[in-house]
């Protein structure tokens, strides 16, 4: 068996024990089986995803020339989207967010070059202070953000 195979392989049997650990020690709730199956979800959908682009003839610098944006966007918007989720019933929190996305993906795509679109250091070069801008404006429109109960 390929090592990087094995290695993988080894590294889900990890996860998937953590996550029995994990659930074991919150104990069953509605809440925690609903957490844990989206993870699991997300998890399918990843694999999936990873198989049929290694079976598709897809050229390496196109994938990462959107996988680097895409990501950055998940960090960048997620975080803040997580926290201000209660206001997204609000307008003005989706009137907050729609331009900023959009700009995010503005900038990839038409200010930085072709060479630079893949390269996974703009994560945290342009992630940072796209994400303090995030939270700058949500902060400013919306207020700071509820408090977590508990």
């Amino acid at each position: 068996m390929d090592p990087v195979l094995l290695a993988l392989l080894v590294a889900l049997l990890a996860m998937i024990g953590w996550c029995v650990y994990r659930v074991s020690r919150r104990g069953v709730s509605a809440a925690a089986v609903r957490d844990w199956s989206i993870y699991g979800v997300f998890g399918f959908l990843i694999v999936v995803g990873i198989f049929l682009l290694a079976r598709a003839d897809i050229n390496a610098s196109v994938l990462t020339g959107w996988v680097t944006p895409v990501v950055t966007a998940g960090f960048v918007f997620g975080f803040p989207v997580r926290t201000y989720w209660p206001y997204a019933r609000r307008l003005t929190f989706w009137a907050t967010l729609s331009p900023l996305v959009l700009l995010h993906f503005l900038l990839f795509l038409l200010v930085l070059p072709p060479a630079w679109r893949g390269n996974p250091l703009l994560v945290v070069i342009l992630g940072l202070p796209e994400m303090f801008i995030t939270y700058t404006a949500l902060i400013l429109m919306l207020g700071q953000p509820p408090r977590p109960p508990g």
